[in-house]
This record gives C-alpha cells, structure tokens and sequence, in this order.
C-alpha cells in the first residue's frame, strides 16, 4: 500500500474563513498532531473550538462546516480539563489504518449508529445484521460515538483515512447535529464537504452516504431534500442511501421497532433495516455478493397501475355485523369470472385469539358478500385450536377436489404458539367444491424432531402449497411470536402429503424481519411470483420470482400510490389475479388507522418479465399488456 501523505491533498476551503487564515487550529491538517494542535484541542473548554467563540462570540451557524476535534460528554466516562479519550480512540484508528497493507471493500465512518455494526475501536464484533448480509465483505469500522459533522472533517484532515485503499466509504452522521429547518443547510453543506474530502484523498473509491436517520424529535426531512441537491452528491462515485420510510410511520412518528428505548440508537431490527438498504448498493459496487447465500436478481418489475381509493370491505359493511375487528390474510383467487376470498375474520374477543376461517364472494371486486363460515376457533387456553389463522384454498386436479390449508395455534400467555397447518378436503368434486362443505383430514406439518433451527416458538404459522412439475412445493413460515418471521419450503409427492422440509432454508425473500404469508402465482410465461408482507412496511408488500419454483430471486418491494394521509396500514397481499386486459389485480388486507380494524382492499399491477441474466436486462423486460 502506498503511503498518501495529506500534503499531497489539495486543501478544501472552509465556509469560516478564519479556519482556512490559520486563526483557530495550529495545525489544519496532518498527523501525527503538533505539540501545539495537541494542546489546543485537550484545553478545557469544548466550546473554545468552535468556529467564533475565540472571539467571544457564537456562529452555530459555522460548526458543521469547520473541522473541530471531537469530545465525550460527561456521560461517557471522565472528561476532566486533558482528558484524551476521544483523541486516544482517533489515534487508534488512524493506527490500525496505517496497518492496512491490503485493499479493503467497506470503510465504515460515522457516529455511534455506525460504531454500534461492530468491529470497531471498542472491541465488539460485527452485530448479527452486518455478518449475515456481509461476512465476505473486508470492512474497517471508524466509526466514534458522539461524532458530528465537523469531527469527522477533522478527522478526515488528521489522518483518518490517509494511505487506504478502500473500495467503498458509508459514511453515516449529522443526528449528534441535531437536524432542523434552523441548521439543516449547514449539516448538509458539512456532509457535502465530508464527501469532497473523501473523494480528494481516495479518489478510486465509491462514497454511499446515508441520509441522516430520524431520531427522537429531530425532523430530517429538510436535510434529506438538501442532500440530494448539494454538489457533492451528483458526482456518480456517490450514492445516497435512505431509510427514513422504513423507521418513521405515515404520521411521521417514529416506529416503535427499529429504535433502542432511546429513540436515538438502532436496535438489531434497525441495523437489519440498514444493512438491507446498503446490500444492492455495495454488491453493484463491489462486484459480489456478501454472504454465501447469493439469491439471484429478479427477473420481474411489478408496477402499480390503479389503486381503488376506499377499502371494499370495513367496518359496518354488510355481513360484518358481528364481526369485532375484521379481517387479515388469506388468500383471493378467481374461479369462471367469480372472485373468492378466503380469510381470518377477527370475529372477537380475546382479539387476534378468537377467530372464524369465512369465505366472501364477489362478480365485480368491489362488492363482496359473505358466503359461509368454514371453521370457528374455540379460543381456550391451552386448546391447539384456539385460534385459526391464513386460509390457503388449492386445487387438486389429479383428485379433482379442493384443499383447503390454514394454521391452528394453542393460546399460550396471550399469544399463539405451536401452530399447526390442518387440511381440510372439499365434498364436492370439481371447481364448484370451493363453495364446500369442507371435511377436516388432519394436521400436514407442525414442530417436530424435523423442524429445522431457525424455526420458532411460534410453530409453522402459514402454508402455501403450489405444484412444480410432478411434485408439490408450498412455503410454510415461522417465527419467535414476537420480533422475526421467516419462510421456508417443504416439498411432497402429493398435496395430502407427506410433507418434508427442504434443505437450504430459510428461504430469504424480503424485509428486515423477514416475510410473511407467500402467495405464489404461476404465470404464463412459466415463472413462478410470490407476493408476501415484509412485516415491517406499511406502504406496500414485497414480491420475488422463480424460473423453477425452487430457488428464489432476491426480493423487490412495492410501494402504493395511496397519500401519507390514507386511513390504512397495508399487511398482506393475497396473490396475483390475471384479469382480461393483461394487468394483475392484487388484493390486500390493511388495518384502518385509529381503530387498527382489519380492511380488505384493492389494487391492479402491471408485470414485466426480463432475463435477469442477460446483460440487456431491461431491454429485454416486455409488458404484459
């Protein structure tokens, strides 16, 4: 590695002229640090650093644009006159910088939010979220708690990164700023010069700068909207990465998982959030994938076309008098020019414990009419059917009978655990049997000695099954009932079973707490498309697609069309409906805000099939019109 002394760097000129003049630090630039930089940034008052105040007076609106050494609060231990801690900590990152001989694919610098992935100067090593999505990344972590914008200029002048190499830099900072409409111009200037300074010292490497997290009471969104104009971000070494929709709800309140109890640190569904947004940026970057198990690109690029504007089933629609709290999941599909919708209606108390499995039936897809109750739960405790969940009707054609799967779970200390995926068969024959009667034939998959480890105490928690030649394949979920959902497949010669879990899962498809409820399609082209809920949007769902219904693209999302101000919270999708003119409607449930009632809603959407493998991908994606 060759050495990059910072005297060979152009010097960048700083808003504050004084800085640029000599009249503040003593030494502006290079490391190791003069007797008397070193003295000048130990003296007792923070404050005296900041660009003005050795005049007597204050211009914050300077701090974010002019390097200043960094500190720790009180808070974080011993700050008394001379402490050196967070000069001890810089030293020893520019030391194990200086020890780097080989290139490196990720640099990581920021704040406690980027100290908080691992590996860094504090010992820990990589959290769970970064070593799952990234493990076959090289990374150095610079990250220091408590930095803002102006200590990482510092830094960057005072050898920070001097003689790396290194094929990408996330750099993640500006909240320790504290964002707003008042300060939001000069955060953005400083991320800007953040940027330019890292393009002059490692000009081969790509910059991903992370828009500015939400936290706490700070409002982003001005800075977020200047970010994306400044200079330094047009140039194509740089990207912006945004996870702003992802942590804050559509009222603009931050949710409630993703955020430690502080509401300023990332919690491990935070930093999957996070790690989820800088996956596709770092592969297209680096060239390769970061763990072992690649998913392949998508072949599809699903767009929404009409969004109905009014759910079409609420609360108060006919057939919903007794019904507490509505309905979620299941699954619509199309039979001679009829809709049928199966779901879970939340028919009462205890909620989301007491349930019925019911049918509904439309011509049009916007008036339905309920057609019968299928199966009731008892709501016991401890009953193995005290709640039944996620209806999934399949056909049989070589039995010429439907099937009819969903889940039961046992009422465990308010929450449903162990579930089972029963099966219940139709008595009529033919396509007319979806209407029933149905007789249940048993359970087909549950926890056993051949559940696999990532399964939870929730049981199996949904199943679909779809056929792949001469074989049956079905997703089946599970999860810790309370923070991460995932899928898997299962495989048998017959829909009746017996059903055995595959090797290779979880099958991973989308969101940071993985997916929910896959609805698989079989279009007409061939290539299998699941729709699912990525459990933690609430503006969309995901979809990923497979040319053999066995391996499994990465997963894109979807987002709708309705404004922030819409009364409802998307869940999930119930499959794909190809209607005579070429689109696909997409039914889903949602809850209705304010009342968190479960509504059925209505969209159409457009797919285009491309060859993911080609290097004319997207001239060769055709609609389907």
């Amino acid at each position: 590695m060759e050495e990059n002394a910072s005297a060979q760097v152009p010097p960048l000129v700083y808003p504050y002229a004084a800085y640029n003049e000599g009249k503040m630090d003593p030494q502006v630039a290079g490391w190791p640090l003069s007797e008397a930089e070193r003295k000048y940034i130990l003296q007792e008052e923070f404050a005296f650093r900041k660009p003005g105040c050795e005049q007597g007076k204050r211009w914050p609106n300077f701090d974010a644009v002019t390097p200043s050494a960094g500190y720790w609060p009180t808070f974080f231990g011993n700050t008394e006159p001379g402490d050196t801690q967070w000069l001890d900590i810089h030293s020893q990152l520019v030391g194990r910088v200086r020890a780097t001989r080989e290139t490196v694919d990720v640099v990581l610098l920021g704040d406690s939010i980027v100290q908080g992935f691992g590996g860094g100067w504090n010992g820990p090593d990589f959290n769970p979220a970064w070593k799952r999505l990234f493990a076959n990344y090289s990374v150095l972590n610079l990250g220091i708690s408590g930095d803002k914008v102006e200590n990482i200029l510092w830094r960057l002048d005072h050898g920070a990164v001097d003689g790396l190499c290194a094929r990408a830099i996330v750099i993640l900072v500006g909240i320790n700023n504290h964002p707003g409409p008042n300060n939001a111009a000069s955060i953005a200037e400083g991320i800007g010069l953040c940027v330019r300074n890292l393009r002059l010292r490692l000009p081969g490497s790509h910059v991903i700068v992370v828009k500015t997290p939400p936290a706490r009471n700070e409002d982003v969104r001005p800075l977020h909207q200047l970010l994306k104009t400044i200079p330094a971000t047009q140039d194509p070494m740089v990207h912006l990465v945004d996870v702003y929709d992802d942590l804050v709800n559509r009222d603009g309140s931050l949710k409630a998982l993703g955020f430690a109890d502080d509401k300023l640190h990332l919690d491990m569904i935070g930093y999957e959030i996070l790690a989820t947004r800088l996956k596709p940026v770092l592969r297209r970057i680096l060239g390769k994938w970061g763990n072992d198990s690649p998913e392949p690109p998508s072949g599809l690029k699903l767009t929404v076309v009409h969004e109905h504007p009014t759910a079409l089933l609420k609360a108060g629609s006919p057939g919903m008098g007794d019904n507490l709290y509505g309905v979620e999941g299941g699954c619509v599909l199309k039979i001679r020019g009829t809709y049928h919708f199966f779901t879970a209606e939340m028919s009462g108390d205890p909620r989301l414990i007491k349930m019925r499995i019911a049918h509904w039936g439309s011509e049009d897809r916007l008036c339905w009419t309920r057609r019968q109750t299928i199966v009731e739960s008892s709501a016991a405790p401890g009953d193995p059917r005290a709640s039944l969940w996620a209806p999934m009707p399949v056909y049989d054609d070589h039995e010429g009978l439907w099937n009819l799967f969903y889940v039961a779970y046992t009422y465990v200390n308010n929450y449903t655990e162990d579930g089972r995926i029963w099966r219940a068969v139709s008595t009529t024959p033919g396509p007319e049997g979806i209407d029933g009667p149905w007789r249940d034939v048993g359970v087909v998959l549950q926890m056993g000695k051949e559940s696999q480890p990532w399964e939870g105490l929730q049981g199996v928690d949904s199943f679909f099954p779809y056929r792949v030649g001469d074989k049956w394949l079905g997703f089946y979920g599970s999860s810790d009932c309370r923070t991460w959902f995932r899928v898997g497949l299962a495989e048998s010669p017959a829909l009746a079973g017996p059903w055995k879990r595959r090797d290779g899962n979880p099958i991973t498809l989308s969101g940071p707490r993985g997916s929910e409820n896959p609805v698989v399609t079989r279009l007409k082209s061939g290539r299998y498309v699941a729709v699912f809920e990525t459990v933690f949007r609430e503006d969309g769902f995901g979809y990923a697609d497979s040319a053999d219904g066995i391996h499994w693209s990465e997963a894109r999302e979807l987002p709708l069309l309705a404004p922030l101000d819409a009364l409802r919270k998307v869940r999930t999708p119930l499959g794909l409906i190809e209607e005579d003119d070429g689109t696909f409607s997409v039914f889903y449930t949602g809850f209705a805000r304010g009342d968190d009632w479960g509504e059925l809603w209505y969209c159409r959407v457009r797919i285009e099939e491309c060859n993911p493998g080609s290097p004319h991908a997207e001239a060769d994606c055709r609609a389907r019109r």
